[in-house]
């Protein structure tokens, strides 16, 4: 699994964005990918011969879970994409980088704020609401970064973003592997996403790195970074209207 994601890391990280098609078949990128896919494909089969395996093969057949793996995975696309914020606040707004700091620390508060308010939605309203909404506000709040002019408009664009997080993440996507799965299975449910979240993190990180090389004006770089976590959140957000209704929390 380290190889194969290894492999299909550094082969994405390669990928020119404005050629897109030429690059993935340049020798650059499609001799790292494909071994990355084979690699993966050989450790998927070699889950299901595993006595006790990382991730058993027989959650990826519940369906709830699957979409619930989907979901953790534009979490961790937008994760990677709050790395970034202070590099484009100081590259599009010319400010110092102190004052682009504030940016983490918005997000950082805006997540202490709402663990509780989450968990009691979780409670009270079902994963499958908080997730339709979190998906949601976190394409909104993606959307907008392609647009600010000033520190202001950037601050309130990046507490949005960290809303629809603050629902995206974590309680949410637990309760889907708690309510789904028995006592056996539910360590190797949690660890299945959060192993989507990772990738999505790490994906999202790589295509974001690739986005501003491909731009001699980097603030382009950062729009398609901020697209690609807007389209990635609106495809989970009309995934998670496949989820059961309000469930029985676990917590």
């Amino acid at each position: 699994m380290v190889l194969g994601l290894a492999s299909l890391t550094y082969g994405l990280n390669k990928i020119n964005s404005k050629q897109l098609l030429d690059s993935l078949l340049s020798p650059a990128v499609w001799p790292w990918i494909l071994p990355g896919f084979i690699l993966l494909f050989i450790f998927i089969i070699m889950e299901r011969r595993s006595i006790a395996p990382v991730v058993s093969p027989q959650l990826f057949s519940n369906r709830q879970l699957n979409i619930g793996l989907y979901l953790s995975f534009p979490g961790g696309i937008a994760e990677a994409g709050l790395v970034f914020l202070p590099l484009y606040a100081t590259r599009s707004l010319n400010i110092c980088t102190g004052s682009a700091g504030i940016l983490m620390t918005a997000t950082a508060l805006t997540f202490l704020l709402l663990t509780e308010p989450r968990g009691i939605m979780v409670d009270h309203a079902g994963a499958k609401f908080v997730l339709f909404l979190g998906t949601f506000v976190t394409a909104l709040g993606a959307l907008l970064l392609t647009t600010p002019h000033n520190l202001t408009e950037f601050l309130v664009c990046v507490i949005i973003l960290g809303v629809g997080l603050s629902a995206l993440l974590g309680t949410s996507v637990w309760d889907l592997a708690l309510s789904e799965t028995n006592e056996m299975e539910r360590p190797s449910a949690q660890s299945m996403l959060s192993l989507g979240g990772s990738f999505g993190t790490m994906i999202g990180t790589t295509l974001a790195g690739a986005f501003i090389a491909s731009n001699s004006d980097s603030l382009p770089g950062f729009h398609e970074i901020y697209l690609m976590v807007d389209v990635v959140a609106m495809v989970g957000g009309l995934l998670s209207l496949g989820l059961k209704s309000k469930t029985k929390s676990q917590f």
